[in-house]
């Protein structure tokens, strides 16, 4: 079987790129060496792969990678997937980054925390983008999962950027405060993870909802945020669309001070929360 009779018969672009997982070559090569023949053992492992999609496993786990912000991360059935949506934090804590700092003027180092790191992406990209800007600060990524924890590291390796891991449910065992967090909890309602359960299955649970209908992580992580955020800082949080009317109540009782801003993604949807604590 060569690589045209391949690409006829299971003609995707997911299909190009379990190819050229299998041939260890760039999708060019595919389409320039349209009759390069694949061997038994290579027919063997695409036909598996191409099982294993079939079935329904997303193709990051598979490959074992997913580009975010134009890096290349490592994944795993321990983390969840990036998705593209998740990047505006990352894009709104560059942006926001001078701000910041012009009003924490000399108090340094700067500090950001990324809550629920899972593989790493959001602060690893944080990092790569403010490698550049000659200012002293400390990146924090923190996750319940030990083996999240594995995968995060490895990826700050990859991309040599200098984050510190720590194990922790959302703030337990987070050193200090920070100027700004990041956060992208299990934001998922128990009734909805059950209707999505085949699409989300290979994800962990646990990276996706708390198991309840009542935003409980939610709740908890504003109770606890004025403890760890410092004056005018910042925080980041992509949300789910239907929390919006439960999520201003609860910041109206547990930050009645604070200035919130709820912002749509490109699909219309209420995904992302930003909040900022009052100057003191």
């Amino acid at each position: 079987m060569n690589i045209q009779r391949v690409l006829k018969k299971y003609h995707d672009i997911e299909t190009d790129l379990l190819l050229s997982y299998v041939l260890g070559k760039p999708k060019e090569f595919l389409y320039l060496n349209p009759t390069t023949r694949l061997n038994t053992a290579q027919q063997k492992k695409l036909l598996a792969l191409i099982k294993r999609r079939q079935a329904g496993e997303p193709i990051a786990y598979i490959l074992g990678y997913k580009y975010f912000y134009g890096l290349k991360f490592k994944v795993n059935r321990q983390v969840l997937i990036p998705r593209p949506e998740t990047e505006w934090l990352v894009d709104r804590a560059v942006h926001l980054f001078p701000f910041v700092t012009a009003v924490t003027k000399g108090n340094k180092p700067f500090r950001i925390l990324d809550l629920g790191t899972g593989s790493g992406c959001i602060a690893i990209s944080i990092a790569k983008e403010l490698q550049r800007v000659d200012y002293g600060r400390q990146i924090v990524g923190s996750d319940i999962s030990t083996s999240a924890l594995r995968v995060a590291k490895a990826n700050a390796q990859t991309h040599g950027v200098n984050v510190t891991f720590v194990q922790s449910d959302l703030f337990k065992d987070v050193p200090g405060k920070f100027d700004i967090i990041t956060a992208n909890l299990p934001y998922v309602p128990q009734g909805m993870y059950e209707l999505l359960y085949n699409n989300l299955k290979y994800e962990p649970k646990v990276a996706i909802t708390d198991g309840g209908e009542v935003w409980e992580m939610y709740y908890r992580f504003f109770a606890q945020l004025p403890k760890y955020l410092k004056p005018s800082g910042l925080g980041l949080l992509e949300i789910d669309d239907g929390s919006k009317p439960d999520l201003q109540k609860m910041l109206k009782k547990l930050l009645p001070e604070w200035k919130t801003t709820f912002t749509k993604d490109l699909g219309g949807l209420w995904r992302y929360l930003e909040i900022k604590s009052p100057f003191r």
